[in-house]
């Protein structure tokens, strides 16, 4: 037990399984846009994900003392592993996106300037300083409309195909979803951001609110996908949805009870794997999820 536990604080602080969320979340979308993504296209978002974070871990060292613990650390701000590890994950990914066309790297540059922008402190002609991370409900709905759209948009630019109808409503569900995770985020780091000075929704508005808010999201992104089901709009294996409102529902008032929540996010992170794995297995079992290009067998 104790040697899983290190493994699970060594993945944990190091953001190794954050570099998963995209190729998740992309695998679960495609259950309604049967896209032909090739593997390294997974890869590629995977790497691509994990750089941004490792920069993401350097802007943020000051409200990271509080948040992060420092058990497992490899990749540490201002290390040289983080900085090897950054360089190595971006080289390969700028590969894998070059091989794809010039349009795919100026997609990446452009995703990879927005989530730079996150976490930097910017200038303004003023004088004063503004940080996007610390404007209360901006640095949600800019997070999750990065993961949402940035997300859903990349395999079309990739595939060089033009977008679908379902797009509109993919992103939707998704910033919506995403919002409800990063809201959960908020609440994990109270006590780094309010000692860093950043401000969050439950630092403005307090813990309270922000339970409310977070049970409001989550039941509209409920809603959406009902009224998609029901509209046949969305495939059925999109019903995994409705339970998972349920239990995320559940889990809020868990979550907010605890007074260490750092473990408690990681796992609900798991969580939602576990959800997006059901989902793609009850898509197996109605139809094939595999899309045969011309290039070979493609997830």
């Amino acid at each position: 037990m104790k040697v899983l536990s290190k493994m699970a604080w060594v993945i944990f602080s190091n953001r190794l399984h954050v570099s998963v969320l995209p190729v998740a979340l992309t695998l679960f979308w495609q259950m309604a846009l049967r896209l032909p993504l090739p593997l390294s296209y997974y890869v590629m978002i995977a790497l691509h994900t994990l750089a941004g974070y490792w920069v993401n871990m350097i802007t943020d060292q000051a409200e990271d003392v509080f948040n992060y613990p420092e058990q497992g650390r490899v990749f540490r701000p201002g290390s040289s592993w983080i900085k090897i590890g950054i360089l190595a994950c971006s080289l390969i990914a700028f590969w894998l996106a070059l091989r794809a066309g010039w349009r795919m790297v100026l997609f990446g540059t452009l995703s990879n300037c927005l989530g730079l922008l996150y976490g930097l402190q910017i200038r303004l002609p003023s004088g004063r300083e503004f940080r996007i991370k610390s404007v209360p409900w901006l640095k949600n709905a800019y997070s999750a409309l990065l993961w949402s759209a940035g997300l859903i948009l990349a395999p079309f630019v990739y595939l060089k195909v033009p977008l679908n109808r379902l797009v509109p409503l993919v992103i939707l569900i998704s910033f919506l979803l995403v919002f409800f995770v990063e809201l959960l985020w908020d609440l994990r780091d109270l006590r780094g951001d309010r000692q860093a000075g950043v401000c969050t929704i439950p630092i403005s508005l307090g813990e309270s609110t922000a339970r409310l808010i977070l049970h409001l999201v989550n039941a509209a992104a409920c809603l959406v996908a009902v009224a998609s089901l029901v509209g046949g709009v969305l495939p059925p294996s999109y019903w995994i949805l409705v339970p998972n409102a349920v239990a995320s529902s559940v889990i809020v008032e868990w979550y907010v009870r605890l007074k260490d929540r750092q473990l408690a996010s990681h796992l609900y992170l798991l969580y939602g794997g576990c959800v997006i794995a059901i989902a793609l297995g009850i898509d197996k079992l109605s139809s094939s999820p595999f899309i045969v290009s011309k290039s070979g067998l493609t997830l």
